[in-house]
């Protein structure tokens, strides 16, 4: 309505109308509905892929139940962690079982140390967040398992961090 009678702007709305009527080729879309389109089915492959191969996933990741997966635009993880280097640095080898514990130090350290000082069993992430008498924490699961399942596990990991 602003540009109402002025004459290039009319002339500009004229082809835009023509051009709107215009009919597609089959297979033609915007560069924006292109981009989406390739997101979705990039997220659809990895998540089979995460699913189906065990291979690809890893034997060690911490699976939350909870944890958002990342998008090809923001990820939760990054945006919960990302102001702390070490904070995240900590969630990383959390989740990656990459922790210096003794499981870690077993794989990849052999002559050092795996054994908890304090209940002289195999330090594992499973011991350190479920059972090590080191550490307060406020569930009681008798599993890894059992702790993912739960809803509250990836906040729970968070302020156990």
């Amino acid at each position: 309505p602003s540009h109402e009678g002025v004459e290039w702007n009319e002339l500009v709305d004229e082809d835009a109308k023509k051009a709107a009527e215009l009919p597609l080729e089959r297979d033609e879309c915007s560069l924006a509905h292109a981009r989406h389109l390739l997101a979705v089915q990039l997220l659809a492959d990895w998540r089979e892929e995460y699913r189906s191969s065990p291979t690809y996933r890893g034997q060690n990741f911490l699976r939350l139940k909870a944890l958002d997966s990342p998008t090809h635009t923001s990820n939760p993880v990054l945006k919960t962690y990302g102001e702390s280097k070490s904070t995240m640095a900590r969630f990383c080898r959390a989740v990656l079982n990459h922790a210096p514990l003794g499981s870690y130090r077993r794989r990849f350290f052999p002559n050092e140390p795996t054994v908890c000082p304090d209940c002289g069993v195999l330090q594992d992430r499973a011991h350190v967040l479920l059972k090590c008498k080191r550490y307060r924490r406020w569930w009681n699961c008798r599993g890894e398992f059992e702790f993912l399942q739960r809803v509250s596990a990836y906040r729970d990991l968070t302020s156990f961090l």
